[in-house]
């Protein structure tokens, strides 16, 4: 049945599957005096869901400040059929800059596209995102929103979570982003001469067990007395505990750009593991580990053309999404080192959750820092994070109550959504979060000795090189256009001065309105006092590959 206009006394309604998308009295009336009433805030997107008639539309459009966006959503391809045909949609289309109706692709998409820097709708229209929207609110245009009402409300949540998650890694990196590009500069030296980590994918023929740092970690030096049957993978702080237990992993998977994780490494030195480095984690790796025993890979820690244009050259390592949580990344790669589908992984102490009083398993960083700094006016145990107002109480698989916080609940949705489908990933115990995976217990398995192949990929050193003194050269060149180039007028300089900062936004993207390049007296001020800092790093890196 396709939707069909019916005539009223005041306007048309329409009439689809047996059903009035509007009132058969006065159609427009409800939704106007909805837009009437709404009390806008900058920085709003509008998804107004199943606008048939484009009944307010215009009343919204007409109402909202400049840097709003109203996009006109719509699940049914019937609906979305009869709606784009509309001549008041096209009108409005060409009227209105912040106005879209995307297609159905586009509107499964939006979550993803508003965490894009800009996206070209299907209606040819070039919308810029990055940072410019603050919040969601979703309006229902019709019934017709009664069609699909799941996925309406599926997807004003992923929209909120999304708008929700880029402000978050906008706080993260207001603190960290110049330190996570310091050691991603610092760290492609170190990237020269070692083995790249991509000569290990596949590589992986035996079961492989992935360690956390969890309560559940515990469980795993059962299956490890023999273990060599096993491809043993940890996080970072859970190494010196599998130490602890005369274990050594066969690799270990670090993140943590901070100094403080450096005492997680305290007395593991001369160990056959080998260290898989995140490009923006600790540059102080290559003092204490040999550069045979490092692999490089690159979490893309911000959406930046700088990091686009890194990533195209042949010396760049393997690039993945942030995950957030290095015990996502280790399994992560698991996955990329077994050599098929048939080589089962099994997790341990990724538990996303913890027990009154503690929050990792014994022997961690964290669990020795607390045993050290206790007396008998301090605890040994971490209440606070459990009786903290952002705690939340859940109960394992095993049917044990613990306590979680919204950051490692949003690392286990993560999870979820990355490995629940991934064949042979199995739980190895279920005191662990509640994953809709199988629990079964690590087994050996006949497989030939596991190695590692034939590099398949070396690092050109002078590629480097020649990146840096570019990068020398171009900051050199911004120096001089901000200090002030007579030659050019106000304009000129201006703008290519935009050209330049808007492929280098590791110079502004820590600043706390530095989502965007900005050419306001105050942010320019800023940059000039950061491309110093920049030059005298890259500087100092050029003359070590000398």
């Amino acid at each position: 049945m396709k939707p069909c206009l019916v005539n009223t006394s005041q306007g048309f309604s329409i009439l689809y599957k047996e059903k009035y998308l509007y009132s058969k009295y006065n159609p427009s009336k409800a939704i106007i005096q909805k837009i009437n009433e709404l009390n806008i805030l900058p920085g709003t997107i509008f998804l107004c869901f199943s606008p048939v008639l484009s009944y307010g539309l215009k009343e919204l459009l007409q109402k909202i400040p400049e840097n709003c966006l109203v996009i006109a959503c719509e699940f049914d391809k019937e609906l979305y059929s009869f709606a784009k045909d509309l001549d008041e949609i096209k009108k409005l289309n060409d009227e209105f800059e912040n106005f879209v109706l995307p297609d159905l692709n586009e509107v499964y998409n939006l979550p993803i596209i508003i965490n894009s820097r800009k996206y070209l709708f299907n209606s040819k229209k070039e919308i810029c995102f990055d940072g410019k929207y603050k919040r969601i609110v979703s309006i229902d245009f019709s019934a017709g929103v009664q069609f699909n009402q799941s996925l309406y409300s599926e997807l004003e949540k992923a929209c909120v979570n999304s708008i929700k998650t880029f402000w978050t890694n906008r706080i993260t990196l207001t603190k960290f982003g110049r330190k996570y590009s310091r050691n991603l500069f610092k760290n492609l030296i170190n990237h020269a001469g070692t083995n790249p980590i991509e000569n290990y994918f596949k590589s992986v023929n035996k079961p492989i067990i992935v360690l956390g740092a969890g309560e559940s970690f515990a469980e795993s030096i059962k299956y490890l007395k023999n273990p060599d049957d096993y491809f043993i993978i940890c996080a970072d702080t859970a190494f010196q505990p599998l130490l602890k237990n005369q274990i050594v992993p066969d690799a270990v998977f670090i993140e943590e750009a901070q100094n403080v994780i450096l005492k997680a490494f305290i007395g593991t030195q001369n160990q056959k593991t080998h260290f898989f480095a995140g490009l923006s984690s600790i540059p102080q790796l290559k003092d204490f580990v040999s550069k045979d025993k490092i692999s490089y890979f690159a979490s893309i820690y911000s959406d930046s053309e700088f990091l686009e244009n890194l990533q195209t050259k042949e010396f760049f390592p393997y690039a993945n999404k942030p995950f957030g949580s290095v015990g996502l990344t280790s399994v992560f790669y698991a996955i990329k080192f077994r050599q098929d589908e048939n080589v089962p992984i099994y997790l341990f102490g990724l538990d996303f959750s913890y027990s009154c009083g503690k929050t990792h398993t014994n022997g961690t960083l964290a669990h020795n820092e607390l045993l050290l700094n206790s007396n008998r006016l301090k605890s040994s145990f971490n209440f606070a994070s459990c009786f903290s107002s952002y705690s939340v109480k859940l109960n394992l698989l095993s049917g044990k109550q613990v306590f979680s916080s919204p950051v490692l609940l949003n690392y286990a949705q993560m999870f979820e959504g990355l490995f629940e489908e991934i064949p042979n990933l199995f739980l190895g115990t279920k005191n662990t979060f509640p994953f809709k995976l199988e629990v079964k217990n690590p087994q050996k398995e006949e497989f030939v000795k596991s190695s590692v192949k034939k590099e398949i990929k070396k690092i050109n050193k002078e590629e480097i090189k020649k990146y840096f003194e570019e990068e020398i050269q171009a900051l050199e060149n911004l120096k001089s256009l901000l200090i002030g180039e007579r030659d050019l007028n106000d304009e000129e300089r201006m703008e290519k001065i935009e050209t330049l900062a808007k492929k280098r936004e590791y110079l502004f993207l820590h600043f706390a309105d530095g989502e965007r390049f900005k050419s306001d007296l105050s942010f320019l001020k800023r940059m000039r006092i950061e491309i110093d800092f920049f030059l005298k790093d890259f500087l100092r890196l050029c003359k070590k590959m000398n």
